[in-house]
């Protein structure tokens, strides 16, 4: 079973969620998108920011 593993980590994040999108950027996780008004909530719009680490 050689080279089986794991060699990125993917994450998604509320974008308003501007402390924890800035741990994981000191963590190593890279921004590789967003998805703007991916659904709201009372009105308000909410969307995701994408974020990856190469682990391997």
């Amino acid at each position: 079973m050689g080279g089986a593993g794991l060699a990125w980590g993917d994450m998604q994040v509320l974008s308003t969620n501007s402390p924890a999108i800035a741990l994981y950027r000191r963590s190593g996780f890279q921004q590789t998108g967003e998805i703007a008004d991916m659904f709201r909530i009372d009105g308000l719009s909410f969307g995701y920011t994408n974020m990856s680490k190469r682990i391997a």
